[in-house]
């Protein structure tokens, strides 16, 4: 199945360029002058499927644009220069999406959004976050 192979790189291009920025008229690079503006932040217990989102992500990012992503989990410095991409269940993702509505989504449901020029990939622990 091809589009799975692209899904993640698809799925960050559609929501930076559908206007993650703080404003209309901010510019959202993922990278600029060859380096990255983004770091993939995971959540400390990182399921095996957010794990494997995550490097699939990076993988995809690296081929398009040459780049490699920097990635962190929650316990690690949180670069202030750059935005960041949530993947799995997430502090920062928490402050967006109620445990009820990531209990709706069952164990493959998502949802992909964005807020302030960030990115957030949330989904049920089993499998949500890698599709």
């Amino acid at each position: 199945m091809a589009y799975r192979k692209t899904g993640p790189a698809l799925a960050l291009a559609a929501l930076l360029s559908a206007g993650t920025a703080t404003s209309s008229n901010a510019a959202v690079y993922l990278t600029r002058s060859g380096a990255a503006d983004y770091t993939i932040i995971l959540p400390e217990d990182a399921t095996p499927g957010e794990q494997h989102a995550a490097r699939e992500l990076r993988e995809h990012i690296r081929q398009i644009c040459g780049i490699d992503l920097s990635q962190t989990t929650e316990s690690g410095k949180l670069p202030a220069d750059r935005h960041y991409i949530s993947i799995g269940r997430t502090t920062l993702s928490r402050e967006h999406v109620s445990d009820a509505e990531l209990k709706d989504l069952g164990n493959d449901g998502y949802r992909v959004f964005g807020k302030n020029g960030n990115a957030f990939f949330v989904g049920g622990r089993v499998r949500g976050s890698l599709y």
